[in-house]
Order: structure tokens, then sequence, then C-alpha cells
């Protein structure tokens, strides 16, 4: 296991959960050396050009104790032939050729995240046993389920351990990367919220510092297993933008668009039961979306953003 003082390879620390996590990391006495194509200029931080469709120099790995994959390639169109190609490129094969350096660097421990999402829409349950069978988004949520196959054959043949988180969906205080804080942020400016299909899609809707603290627990306690993230219920666009609509103060300006074809109805609620047995204790909705209205308001008016709340 690892602790204060190790020193964490950490892919995709430019995205949202990735900058979020090495902050968390840095704050809690770790060292930190990020991977990517561009630096994402954390101060306390090092970091190494790392492109995973190419070959992995196994020297960029020396020192690390472990190393926390959150790099994942997602289509700006889900429908997209070629850019599901990339999908498969950068998740599954570039997941090989990150564990393959790792290896061949010494670095025997490897914390990667998958997708919740990926669950079968006519499971009985979702728990981390029950199958993986996506009915949308088959591209990018595909490539997922087969970075984690490929994952981990390459680490059982290689000798690193392995964790994998399954990530629900993820939301934080920053517009820009998600559409929870978007929905707030309009309605904060007094601006309508549209919802499709009369906002009947739904999700298991989880806080990005749940998801950091998720990964520290399992990074410290975990072994090798698979662990659901997640809230562990499932909400609506109608019934979550109903309570931003509360939580704003304005008044209520949702419109619901009709179905036109089959409604896109969403993901299940995610059985969370194996973290929580390893203490994680998720943000209850209400309270998450609060945080995310409070931290909106607070960046808009040029005042710092409350602890816990913040994304890239």
């Amino acid at each position: 296991m690892v602790g204060r003082g190790s020193l964490l390879g950490v892919t995709g620390a430019s995205g949202r959960i990735g900058r979020r996590f090495c902050e968390e990391a840095l704050r809690r006495g770790y060292r930190v050396r990020s991977f990517g194509r561009s630096d994402p200029g954390l101060a306390g931080a090092g970091h190494v050009r790392l492109e995973l469709e190419e070959s992995v120099d196994p020297q960029v790995f020396r020192g690390c104790d472990a190393v926390v994959h959150l790099a994942a390639y997602i289509p700006a169109d889900h429908r997209s032939a070629e850019e599901g190609a990339r999908c498969w490129a950068v998740n599954v094969l570039g997941t090989v050729r990150l564990i393959e350096g790792m290896a061949a660097a010494g670095v025997s421990r490897l914390v990667q995240t998958s997708s919740a999402n990926a669950y079968a829409p006519w499971a009985a349950t979702t728990d981390e046993q029950a199958p993986l069978f996506p009915s949308s988004r088959t591209y990018y949520l595909g490539s997922k389920i087969a970075q984690e196959l490929c994952a981990g054959e390459a680490c059982h043949s290689l000798g690193v351990s392995l964790a994998t988180l399954r990530l629900s969906s993820v939301f934080g205080p920053d517009p820009s990367s998600n559409l929870v804080a978007r929905f707030a942020a309009k309605l904060i400016a007094g601006e309508t919220v549209e919802l499709a299909d009369e906002g009947r899609f739904g999700a298991d809707f989880v806080l990005i510092d749940d998801v950091v603290e998720a990964i520290f627990l399992v990074l410290e306690e975990g072994g090798e297993e698979v662990f659901n993230v997640a809230s562990g219920v499932r909400t609506t666009l109608a019934e979550l933008v109903q309570q931003l609509v509360s939580l704003t103060g304005g008044a209520e300006k949702i419109r619901l668009l009709p179905p036109h074809g089959e409604p896109d109805e969403g993901f299940p609620a995610i059985d969370i039961g194996r973290l929580v047995g390893l203490g994680y204790r998720p943000t209850a909705l209400p309270e998450a979306l609060k945080s995310i209205v409070e931290a909106l308001r607070s960046s808009h008016s040029g005042t710092s953003r409350p602890p816990g709340a913040l994304e890239r």
C-alpha cells in the first residue's frame, strides 16, 4: 500500500478528476508526477510528456510507488466509428502500453478508472459481478470494458497489482465540463433550462470530491478488486433540475421538451456496497448540489471557492 511521502504517477492530470485528485494528493503529503500530452501546471508536481498511442518509455515511471490511471479518450460524437477506433487505441491498447512500461520500471501497483454506466440495463443488480453490456455510447463504454479485460490480463502476466474503479456520472462545479454545473449556472443567471425527452434521462450522479476520496480509499486500503463509485441513487434530470431551482431561489424556468422517438432513459442506480465496506460515504445529492451552487456563486463574485468544491 502507499501513504504520505509516496510518489504517485498520475495520467489524465489535466482533466477534471485528475487535476482535483493531484491537488488533494499534494495536500495530503504525496509526491506527484503527472503524465500526459500537456503539463497541467500543478505547483509542487513534476510532469513527463506521455502519449498512450505511442510506445511508452519505462524510464518515465522510475521511482513511482504506484500509478493512478485516469486518462481516457471520450468521443465528441458517440456514433462516430472513427472516434470509436481512437477509444480502442487510447483506452485499451494505451492502457496495456502503460502497464508494460510500469512493469519494466518495477512499479507494481495500478489503480485505473472505468465506467459504471457500462452495466447491462436489463441486469437485476448493479454490483461488481453484474453483466457489462451497454445499450448506448457503445464505442466508449465498450472500450472501457475492453480496457478492464486487457488490463487484467496484462497485470496478471506482468506481476502488477490492479484495482479498478467504475465511476458513474461524475459532476462538479465547472460548467464547461459537466451538465449539472451548466444547469446550475443557467438557473443562477435567470436563464431557462431545456430538458430533452421531458427530462426522463436518469443516472447515478456522484460528486467529484467523492470520486477523489474513493480513489484514495482504494489506493491506500483496497486490494486487487473492482469497486463501483457512485451515490447509490438514480435521479432523473427533471428531478435534479427541480432541486437546483429550489437551491438557486429563482423562478422556475424549466422547459420539458417532448420525446422524439425512443427516449434515452439513461442509466440505473449503482450498488456501492463493496466500497462502503472500505469506509466510503457519498455526499447526498441535495448537499452536493448545494456545494455546486455555492461554488458557482463564489466564483462569479470573485471570492474563493469553498473547500472541497474544486474542479479544473
